[in-house]
This record gives structure tokens, C-alpha cells and sequence, in this order.
């Protein structure tokens, strides 16, 4: 058995080289567990249970509701070799905006964590932050971090939750705490959608990383730019990807390949009308100007917005 590399998204398990996280979730509670691959006397490789984790608030139903693993750079632990690595746990109901915790390997202790509070003030009104958890994985360590709020409203309307994220990074050293880079609410226009409901991040190799955030009450993907240059960061819009066909469920889930972006609907139906759900997925081709617009080449689906080119695709069963 062997450990892989999780994929840029949110997801319930969670897997790296070496450890592997996944919710254990009753109608009473919510943990997580920790397991650790180890090799046998025989040679064999097993995962075995490290470590329970449980919110240390009380029962909590939504701990544990996302779950990722943010791999570092080898360092030296004790005597023996070791990867700081971070399990996020998302708790998108506990309190009143939800918290994301971050437990530091090798021990991934209660006392060894990071509790991350909703970096919004109260002019904003923050609900499930920690609904969707991403990382964007890394040669030199996983260094940065996306966590959404989909239930974040805008304005004195009830249920209009328009969503939102925050992203963040951490050096890449043992103990370093993850630090606030930008936020960023939903775009004007879509106040039911529920940005942030997924989430994934990658670094685009040009001094900027890519957030894509689902919005699947709105049938919508939403893409930023997010930059961090002398302290000072930022969250841009820059793209917002849907179809021409009716569905209710687009962007569900989301992540990155390489310089691909997919995202789901699970809601699309077949030629049997049975929900069989689709795949979509768009390439990202380098810019050649500043005012180089999105190419679709793919059965008429629309995007919006400037500068970047994208050539898509899809997949369904």
C-alpha cells in the first residue's frame, strides 16, 4: 500500500504520504481520524489509527464536515526525519461563524494547533466558515490555504447568502501559524449563490495563485487571481465559468490538475434520465496580451471576463 497526494479540493478523507485523515461523523458528534502508514516487521505497509481529534468545544456535529492535509518540507524531528504536515479540520457550525482548526505533525495534539476565527468584522455576516477547505500542494510545502464561508449574507436580506472565502499562508518551518492574505465576498449579481460552498487553489507560477470557488446554487465557478507582494494581498475576480443547459448544481466540487480547473454537477441527466451527473473541465493557456479573452471551444458554453484563455471540455457517465 502507498500513500498519494491528496487532490486540490475539499473532501471528508484526506491523504498524503504518510498520514491519511478522515471524518468519523453521528448524529451526536464529529471526529477525526489519524492514521499513520507504517511498515511491518514483514516488510508490508499498513495505516495505523494515531490519533482521535474532537473539538475541544463541546459535541460538535460539524466538526470535522471538511478535511485536508497541508504537507510540508522534510525537517528534522528529534532524532528521526519527519514532514511538517498540517491536518485542517473545517467546523463550519460551531459558534456563531464556524472555525477551521490546523493540527501540526507529529503529534497533532490539542495543545499543538491553530484555531482559525472568521477574519471578517461584524459589518459582514459570516456563517460556515470551514464549510470547504483547500490547499494548494507544493514541491517546497503546502504553504497556502483557501477555507469558504458559503452562508456569509450581504445586506439586511434574509437568506441571501451570497458567500464568501478567505485565503492564507504560512512560511515553510515547523510551527509556523497560517496568516491572513486576502478575502474576498461574492461578486455583485450573485447574492443567492453561495460562493465558497467548494473551493481548490493553485500556485499559477507567475507570482499569483488560483482560487476557484463553486457556487452551485447560482450554477456557477468563479475564479481569482490572489496576490501577496510586500505584505499587502489580494483577492481579484477574473473569470466566471457556466453552461447553456439547465442544471441546479453546478460546481459542487472543484479542483486543479496541473493547468486544468474541473468542476461537477451532479444533477445532470442522461439520454435514460437517470442522474448520472457531469464533469467539466477547462485548460488554461498562457496569456500572449493583456487583453486576450477567454476562448470556448467546447458546445457553446459561455465565459465571461478578461485576460486570460481557457479551452474546455467535459466528461459524464
Amino acid at each position: 500500500m502507498h500513500g498519494v497526494m491528496p487532490s486540490e479540493g475539499t473532501a471528508e478523507v484526506a491523504i498524503s504520504d504518510s498520514t491519511l485523515a478522515h471524518s468519523i461523523r453521528t448524529s451526536k458528534d464529529g471526529k477525526v481520524g489519524i492514521y499513520s502508514l507504517e511498515r511491518t516487521s514483514s516488510g508490508n505497509e499498513v495505516w495505523n489509527q494515531k490519533k482521535i481529534l474532537f473539538s475541544t468545544r463541546g459535541p460538535s456535529l460539524s466538526f470535522g464536515s471538511s478535511v485536508v492535509i497541508a504537507q510540508g518540507s522534510a525537517i528534522a524531528v528529534v532524532s528521526e526525519q519527519g514532514v511538517d504536515e498540517r491536518v485542517i479540520i473545517g467546523a463550519p457550525g460551531e459558534g456563531a461563524h464556524g472555525f477551521v482548526y490546523s493540527y501540526f505533525s507529529p503529534s497533532f495534539t490539542q495543545s499543538e494547533r491553530q484555531v482559525i476565527d472568521s477574519p471578517w468584522d461584524s459589518t459582514v455576516q459570516v456563517k460556515a466558515f470551514g464549510a470547504a477547505i483547500a490547499v494548494a500542494h507544493e514541491s517546497i510545502g503546502d504553504t497556502w490555504l483557501a477555507v469558504g464561508a458559503p452562508d456569509t449574507t450581504r445586506g439586511s436580506v434574509p437568506g441571501m447568502k451570497s458567500g464568501a472565502f478567505a485565503v492564507y499562508r504560512r512560511q515553510s518551518h515547523m510551527g509556523a501559524k497560517w496568516e491572513l492574505v486576502c478575502k474576498a465576498e461574492a461578486p455583485q449579481g450573485l447574492d443567492y449563490g453561495e460562493m465558497g460552498r467548494s473551493l481548490a487553489i493553485r500556485n499559477n507560477h507567475n507570482g499569483e495563485y488560483l482560487v476557484a470557488a463553486g457556487m452551485p446554487i447560482a450554477n456557477k465557478v468563479v475564479l481569482f487571481t490572489v496576490t501577496d507582494t510586500n505584505n499587502s494581498g489580494d483577492c481579484e475576480l477574473i473569470a466566471s465559468l457556466k453552461t447553456d443547459l439547465t442544471v441546479s448544481g453546478l460546481g459542487s466540487q472543484v479542483g486543479f490538475v496541473g493547468n486544468e480547473v474541473y468542476f461537477s454537477d451532479p444533477t445532470v441527466s442522461n439520454v435514460y434520465y437517470k442522474s448520472s451527473g457531469r464533469l467539466y473541465f477547462y485548460v488554461f493557456c498562457p496569456r500572449e496580451t493583456k487583453y486576450q479573452a477567454w476562448i470556448n471551444s467546447f458546445r457553446g458554453r459561455t465565459l465571461t471576463h478578461n485576460p486570460y484563455a481557457w479551452n474546455s471540455g467535459s466528461l459524464e457517465a
